[in-house]
């Protein structure tokens, strides 16, 4: 089978499209949904675009990533942020990662509330657990994906584009 498809949009064909093309229009909705019908070469009938509908969300398409477009921001100074102010997350507000970023300052303050609050203490050993063992858990295991990532080149800027440059 060829990778160009055909639709069947309104009464009228419409294509060919490319899978990356066909991914776009089906993440976008532009037009289609899973009762759109297509077709491709070597194909008997028009069957719906639900049938491949894993095809076109497993693979969805990023131009950056799929360009391999390359990062302004260096591996270096995320580096540094990382291993110095991991836990406030101050490497990912560096590369863009804003949301992120603040996903650790949240996780640093439940820890923090958790370890210093007296009224937490007075609560118990569940309570405090709550606070502090979930502020560990996001603040250690997010700093310690986060610095293998940027040490092995992976790490992504705020528009998806790998940081792959030291300095």
């Amino acid at each position: 089978m060829n990778e160009d498809y055909i639709l069947h949009v309104k009464g009228q064909q419409e294509g060919p499209f490319n899978l990356k093309e066909l991914q776009e229009r089906w993440r976008t909705r532009r037009g289609i949904n899973g009762d759109t019908l297509f077709w491709q070469e070597g194909m008997d009938e028009w069957i719906p675009l639900s049938t491949i509908s894993d095809l076109l969300q497993t693979q969805s398409y990023n131009p950056h990533i799929a360009a391999g477009r390359e990062s302004d921001k260096r591996i270096l100074p995320a580096f540094l942020l990382c291993f110095f102010f991991g836990s406030l997350g101050v490497h990912r507000f560096y590369v863009g990662r804003i949301a992120g970023g603040f996903v650790y300052i949240v996780a640093l303050i439940l820890l923090l509330v958790g370890l210093a609050n007296p009224h937490i203490r007075e609560l118990g050993g569940r309570c405090r657990w709550l606070f502090s063992g979930v502020g560990i858990l996001l603040s250690g295991i997010t700093i310690l994906v986060d610095f293998i990532q940027i040490i092995v080149g992976a790490f992504r800027d705020g528009e998806g584009n790998r940081i792959t440059r030291w300095t």
